[in-house]
């Protein structure tokens, strides 16, 4: 037979042999017992500062499989 525990406001099924090792771990039968207490943190905010950068421009390259304009768009391929 088994039986389902409760812990840390979750839940798990277990077997009848594991009962006695589950209570000593703090598993509960009553799920009110086992509600979690919540500690609120107060949010921190991270700042990112960027100094210089440097910034490297990439020019267009045309090769030759590229269409052109819009009359390429009438050429058949190979």
């Amino acid at each position: 037979m088994s039986a389902t525990m409760y812990k840390n406001g979750i839940s798990k099924v277990v077997h009848n042999r594991e009962i006695r090792a589950a209570k000593e771990a703090g598993w509960t039968f009553s799920p009110e017992k086992a509600k979690v207490t919540l500690t609120a943190n107060k949010p921190t905010k991270q700042k990112i500062s960027v100094g210089e950068v440097e910034v490297k421009v990439i020019e267009p390259t045309t090769e030759t499989d590229d269409l052109l304009g819009p009359e390429d768009l009438n050429k058949e391929g190979d």
